[in-house]
């Protein structure tokens, strides 16, 4: 998946600000301007808006306080990356930081994010969704979020990890041919009813990296991708309501590499990492929640008349 980035600077002292982000923007590449509409509209949604997040750097229109809070509310589904600085020497300094470690947007002291991990910005089951069919198998709720994903559609990692695990579907396995992830702070990803695993044990995956093609393998009835994630201990510690580490309430939900920012209620998951705001946002994350049935919430992008055409409708558990 392609992503791009735009730095955001003050207008004030502009090409101060220019210097002290020249070194940052030969390393990495990234885009420069002052406007932040431009920032907001660039390449949108697939944009890293890096904001020089300086205290009162924006108080001038369009924005008029707080930058932050001005693209919540405006570009609710563009990522951003702020770096706090009071200065072009700081500003700098932070940068340049980033630029010794080879660490673009500052992942490395950032709290644990995820990554959309397909092509097709639809969700056809929610976390937490259809409790009554889940309470079967002693848990809370839908163990997982289903995103659209086409048979043959591109998968990809949402986070760096190792593959611990690529399994071929046998002895009737729930999950079909899947994939599982172990990232840093204790999590893990597990990537469901695929058709081809294009990765193997031990490899180290990157972030976005494409690791299978989707399909509909195991307890499903149409080719989708089932993504749940876990954080190891989190049972026994009392972290979550769900069994075997699934996780229901994260640290942190935010970091460059997300398409829409945290959650509502019903969607406290650390999967609120690619799911999106609070409902509000989400309906301005140019889609809207849309209830089908009282069994299926999917989220969309574009047109009213369009709707996802692949969904699971078998649940399946997590081993």
């Amino acid at each position: 998946m392609a992503e791009y980035q735009i730095l955001l600077l003050p207008r004030q002292s502009y090409y101060q600000w220019v210097r002290a982000a020249s070194d940052y923007v030969q390393a990495f590449g990234a885009n420069l301007t002052a406007d932040a509409d431009r920032a907001g509209q660039y390449m949108r949604p697939n944009q890293v808006v890096t904001i020089a997040d300086v205290p009162d750097g924006y108080a001038g229109a369009p924005v008029g306080g707080d930058i932050k809070s001005w693209f919540r509310h405006r570009y609710s589904d563009v990522r951003l990356d702020p770096v706090p600085a009071k200065s072009p020497d700081d500003l700098k300094s932070a940068l340049a930081s980033r630029i010794a470690v080879n660490d673009r947007y500052g992942r490395q002291a950032s709290p644990f994010f995820l990554k959309w991990p397909t092509d097709y910005p639809v969700i056809t089951q929610a976390f937490g969704a259809n409790p009554t069919i889940y309470r079967r198998w002693g848990f809370p709720g839908h163990e997982g979020v289903d995103i659209r994903a086409p048979t043959n559609a591109n998968v990809y990692a949402c986070a760096e990890g190792t593959v611990f695990e690529v399994h071929d579907g046998s002895g009737g396995h729930p999950y079909g041919r899947h994939i599982r992830i172990q990232h840093r702070d204790g999590y893990q990803t597990v990537y469901a009813h695929l058709k081809q695993p294009l990765v193997t044990v031990n490899h180290l995956v990157h972030l976005g990296e494409k690791i299978a093609l989707a399909d509909s393998t195991g307890d499903s009835t149409g080719s989708h991708l089932h993504l749940t994630l876990k954080k190891l201990g989190a049972t026994e510690l009392g972290l979550t309501k769900y069994p075997k580490d699934v996780v229901d309430q994260p640290p942190t939900w935010f970091g460059p590499g997300q398409p829409c920012p945290p959650t509502p209620a019903l969607l406290r998951s650390p999967l609120r990492a690619i799911l999106g705001r609070q409902r509000s946002a989400l309906q301005a994350c140019t889609g809207e929640w849309t209830v089908r049935s009282r069994r299926r919430i999917f989220w969309r992008f574009g047109s009213r008349g369009s709707r996802p055409s692949n969904s699971s409708r078998t649940p399946a558990r997590p081993t």
